[in-house]
């Protein structure tokens, strides 16, 4: 059965989503311009509402990925 997600708010341009496959609520949002944060999409009233920001050097992020095993490993491919 397929439901509705809440409206995830993201100050950035949000260009990846991708949810994290140990925890099928739990959603990364990241931008081009290296924005990201996890958010657990079941629990609209405990956003984590802190962003992260990785340095690019004037690049974008072009592709994200996380690790299958579980663990929290992410994987952003920048293009300059």
């Amino acid at each position: 059965m397929v439901k509705p997600l809440c409206v995830v708010p993201f100050v950035h341009i949000p260009q990846h989503l991708k949810f994290l496959p140990n925890a099928p609520s739990q959603l990364m949002v990241a931008s081009q311009s290296g924005q990201f944060q996890v958010l657990d999409v079941s629990n609209v009233s405990q956003r984590d509402a802190y962003g992260y920001h990785i340095d690019t050097r004037g690049g974008f992020v072009t592709a994200l990925d996380v690790s299958s095993s579980g663990e929290r490993h992410m994987w952003f491919v920048f293009y300059k």
